[in-house]
């Protein structure tokens, strides 16, 4: 493990979109333009519908019409706004001060990390270092959930339950930050605490993954 891997797609027009295109280079006259006037008929207020993607899979392949939804949905004028905001509160975290609520103090983030992070989440960002770092950085306490890394579901929520039922000791209020394999263990972790009657966090934050998630939190 630790090697890199060169992805595979399936055309080399995917690739040479994905490596030179989006990267506001141009090498390739003739697919340049072909590229060009694709992106020039979407609409601009709604993202290709099955149809459409069929249609330009079918002229390119599979790979290309993947990454012309996502370059359509990066320009979206919602998502181009929100990524760049999103980007301004990462490189810097001490801009969002105003943002934080005067009793910030009283919440515990309790990160439940993903698939296999022990041995590779610094590589695949399962181990949810990066938004550890980011809410230490903004003064907000937190505590990663030792959970099996390869563990089954049933498992794993155990583990999650014995976290909350240990961190509600702290009187703080408590939120779940999980992704990926993490979110499927915290639904039946919250569902027997509901059942019990216990106590249960103040919200759960599912940052991506099986459970979709939210995109104002990012994992890589």
């Amino acid at each position: 493990m630790g090697r890199k891997i060169a992805p595979k797609l399936d055309s080399p027009a995917a690739a040479y979109n994905l490596s030179t295109y989006l990267q506001d280079r141009r090498a390739h006259p003739e697919l340049d333009a072909r590229i060009e006037r694709l992106r020039l008929a979407a609409v601009p207020d709604r993202l290709p519908d099955r149809n459409e993607l069929i249609a330009v899979a079918r002229e390119f392949s599979t790979d290309f019409a993947a990454l012309y939804f996502a370059d359509c949905a990066a320009r979206q004028p919602a998502n181009a706004d929100l990524l760049a905001r999103f980007c301004q509160h990462l490189d810097h975290p001490a801009s969002a001060d105003a943002a934080r609520s005067p009793g910030h103090a009283n919440y515990l983030l309790l990160f439940v990390p993903g698939w296999d992070y022990r041995a590779n989440g610094s590589l695949t960002g399962s181990d949810l270092a990066r938004p550890r770092a980011l809410a230490t950085s903004l003064g907000l306490a937190n505590r990663l959930v030792e959970v099996d890394p390869l563990g089954a579901v049933e498992a794993n929520a155990r583990f999650i339950q014995k976290a909350l039922a240990t961190a509600t000791s702290s009187g703080q209020r408590l939120i779940l930050v999980g992704a990926s394999s993490a979110g499927p263990a915290i639904h039946p972790a919250l569902h027997q605490l509901f059942l019990a009657g216990a106590p249960t966090p103040a919200a759960w934050i599912n940052l991506g993954g099986i459970l979709q998630g939210s995109p104002l939190w990012n994992t890589s």
